[in-house]
């Protein structure tokens, strides 16, 4: 998996790159995930201080997610269940969604008849 991370006035000491790198893993974990993209920032002066935004190429449409919060960990949290959420839903779609299953109305069903009497 390819991981890109940038971040902005965090300090690199901090313990943020290891749960980073654990929830990369728990994602994985979950799907196949070919390349992800964190963003961490630090903004002053607002109320919600920090933000994550995470986009993970899975197979099919990518997953993508961003949070605020006044603290580092609790916009981890926020996008971390986010994404699990959207990893979640799409694990348990019905395989055939998308497809219609809808029956042909009266009024089809009438051109139907009448074209085949018409062959008859």
């Amino acid at each position: 998996m390819k991981t890109t991370l940038t971040y902005t006035s965090l300090n690199t000491q901090d313990p943020w790159p290891a749960l980073l790198a654990q929830q990369l893993d728990h994602w994985h974990s979950l799907t196949t995930i070919t390349a992800a993209e964190v963003v961490l920032e630090h903004q002053r002066g607002d109320g919600q201080a920090f933000r994550v935004k995470v986009r993970l190429e899975v197979s099919g449409p990518g997953l993508r997610t961003e949070a605020s919060d006044s603290t580092l960990e609790g916009a981890l949290l926020l996008a971390t269940r986010d994404l699990d959420h959207q990893i979640q839903a799409r694990k348990t779609k019905p395989l055939g969604q998308g497809k219609s299953t809808r029956r042909p109305s009266a009024i089809s069903r009438r051109r139907t008849d009448a074209q085949a009497g018409r062959r008859a």
